[in-house]
């Protein structure tokens, strides 16, 4: 696999902390055929200064402020391969990565996308969980609102047939958003080994904001990809699980952003689907704690801040 061209895209914007130890581990997989774009957003720490000691070894492309999404979509535009990864500025890969997933994407010419199982690290790249993905399943992503494909996650940019990879409307979902629409092409694939990881710390994109726009994000996208006029007939059935779940994704919001609409998100998750199926992961299940708190705020938010804020709901 060492001559199978690949391209690697990292966006990045203030993350001068990281970036150095993520960049080392993407050129450490010694992949000879490797092209890797790294695309500073406009960062106004060191995040560039610490980058051009690798311009030799990297495209290194440095913009004002466009965003993350518009960043990507730049980027994977550069790409001279079909075969694609975005890897997060602040998430080093792990040894492997490329020569497996291109060992899967080569022996197998219908899958539009692999990616591996990852571990979840802290801000000082110490392992605190280990995360095992489930097996590719489209109908679950649709039901759960859960999208599968995660770190270290490889694609096919031609599977998007000419599309936007992400979508500029969707700040805090345009990823998903994508896993979407690619799975509306074809299939994935788990690999089954560690080779990625996801870093928690308080200035992460997930961590930054809980927001209104996050809220509408988790329901337009869903929303988007039913009413797209070639959404496969097929599918159509998933569409009241799928909704009910993106409302109540929405609306758990609530319990960290008393700005977002978390009665009026739930209030849709039940109009869509009352009863939901068991079987569900134990994160995507409705919880009557999480629904409870939503329902009762002001005064649930006040209790929760005397207490100091500990948690009291399951």
């Amino acid at each position: 696999m060492q001559n199978q061209p690949v391209t690697i895209i990292t966006p990045v914007y203030n993350c001068a902390d990281y970036i150095v130890e993520t960049v080392e581990s993407v050129l450490a997989q010694g992949h000879k055929a490797l092209e890797y774009i790294v695309i500073d957003d406009g960062s106004s720490d060191e995040t560039l200064s610490l980058l051009k000691p690798f311009a030799d070894r990297l495209t290194l492309i440095s913009h004002t402020n466009i965003g993350e999404q518009a960043t990507v979509n730049k980027g994977i535009a550069m790409a001279a391969n079909d075969i694609v990864a975005i890897v997060n500025a602040d998430d080093p890969i792990l040894p492997g990565l490329i020569e497996e997933s291109l060992s899967r994407l080569t022996a197998n010419a219908d899958l539009v996308g692999v990616y591996p199982d990852w571990l979840k690290t802290n801000a000082y790249g110490e392992v605190i969980e280990k995360n095992v993905t489930l097996d590719y399943d489209y109908g679950l992503m649709l039901d759960q609102c859960y999208c599968i494909p995660g770190p270290g996650a490889f694609f096919r940019k031609s599977a998007l047939h000419g599309e936007k990879p992400r979508n500029l409307s969707y700040r805090f979902s345009g990823d998903f958003d994508m896993w979407l629409r690619l799975g509306l092409v074809g299939e994935m694939e788990r690999i089954p080994k560690f080779l990625a990881t996801w870093r928690w710390h308080e200035g992460g994109a997930s961590q930054a904001q809980r927001s209104v726009e996050m809220a509408e994000n988790k329901v337009d996208v869903m929303q988007a990809l039913f009413d797209r006029v070639d959404f496969p007939n097929t599918l159509a059935a998933h569409r009241a699980q799928a909704m009910s779940s993106s409302y109540y994704a929405a609306g758990l919001l609530a319990i960290h952003n008393r700005e977002v609409s978390g009665r009026a998100y739930m209030l849709q998750s039940f109009l869509h689907k009352p009863i939901w199926p068991n079987g569900f992961i134990a994160s995507q299940r409705r919880s009557w704690w999480h629904i409870g708190f939503i329902l009762t705020q002001p005064i649930s938010g006040i209790v929760y801040q005397l207490l100091g804020g500990r948690k009291v709901i399951g």
